[in-house]
């Protein structure tokens, strides 16, 4: 650590992807549910065709293991939304929670 004018500066760490265990489930959920709702990111979308509607469209970066967006999209069924996580394991369950509430207004980038 630096310190500058009696202030201690920490050092700037980069973005890592940290990896985890899934369960079962969550694998599951990575094989089967992956194509209906996870995007290409290497790909530019059309969101009205994507959800099929032109409804608004909210963006939850790092949504953990996707329990609030659920939560979110649940409460708010009239908007979109996009998520963009790197933690596999918060993906699976995500998609799991997706399958199981019959939600259609997420999708998800990696």
């Amino acid at each position: 650590m630096n310190v500058e004018n009696g202030v201690t500066l920490r050092k700037i760490r980069s973005f890592i992807r940290r990896q985890g265990r899934l369960t079962s489930a969550q694998e599951y959920a990575l094989t089967h549910y992956w194509d209906i709702y996870c995007l290409d990111s290497t790909q530019s979308h059309d969101f009205k065709k994507v959800f099929a509607n032109d409804a608004p469209l909210l963006l939850e970066i790092g949504f953990g293991n996707g329990e609030a967006l659920a939560k979110m999209a649940a409460d708010n069924l009239d908007k979109n939304f996009i998520g963009i996580e790197v933690h596999k394991p918060g993906i699976g369950h995500l998609l799991l929670l997706l399958q199981q509430q019959g939600l259609t207004n997420v999708r998800i980038f990696l």
